[in-house]
């Protein structure tokens, strides 16, 4: 595969959700992207994600993010990532990238070497981690730390805010905050 190929957000929870519908069963996100390829769904040209110009509602929110494009091809060809890379998911230009969970995907366990914070704007979601499975509510943020194995089940109709920072600009940025405050420590 030479030519870099994109998808939609918006079309991954879409087919998420029809499988769910039909097989009551969530779909791995690779699958999906395989299932697009397979059938030439997938587009062969990026387009610049647009910054919205004012306060949007849940379902514009989501409508919205749905036009956030994936690069297929490196799905495509990194199929069971276990240890996602910062260079492979926030672009190199930005410092934070900010993304989705989407419903119905049944997430791997994994880590990478960046932080991600998790913000439930609304429903829930459920966060394993290496020894432990928690529910998170509406309102709940969660900081994941580098090479940290966990994943990500987001409930039916959650909107699970994701956000991935560069360790290099989390460090950078909140550093001092940390420094000389024993709560903050242990992290």
């Amino acid at each position: 595969m030479e030519d870099t190929l994109y998808i939609q957000l918006g079309e991954i929870r879409r087919i998420a959700k029809e499988r769910y519908a039909k097989y009551n069963s969530r779909s791995q996100f690779e699958e999906i992207v395989q299932y697009l390829f397979q059938h030439d769904l997938l587009l062969p040209y990026s387009r610049k994600f647009k910054c919205a110009m004012r306060f949007l509602d849940i379902e514009e929110f989501n409508q919205h993010i749905g036009t956030q494009q994936v690069d297929a091809t490196s799905v495509l060809s990194n199929n069971r990532r276990l240890l996602i890379q910062e260079a492979n998911m926030v672009p190199v230009e930005k410092d934070i990238f900010t993304t989705v969970h989407l419903p119905y995907i049944h997430a791997e366990m994994h880590s990478h070497d960046y932080f991600e914070i998790n913000y439930v704007y609304s429903v829930s979601c459920t966060q394993d981690f290496a020894n432990e499975s928690r529910q998170f509510h509406e309102g709940n943020l969660v900081i994941i730390a580098p090479n940290s194995p966990h994943r990500v089940c987001a409930d039916e109709d959650s909107l699970i805010i994701c956000m991935n920072i560069r360790q290099s600009t989390f460090d950078r940025v909140f550093w001092q905050l940390f420094q000389g405050n024993d709560i903050y420590r242990p992290f």
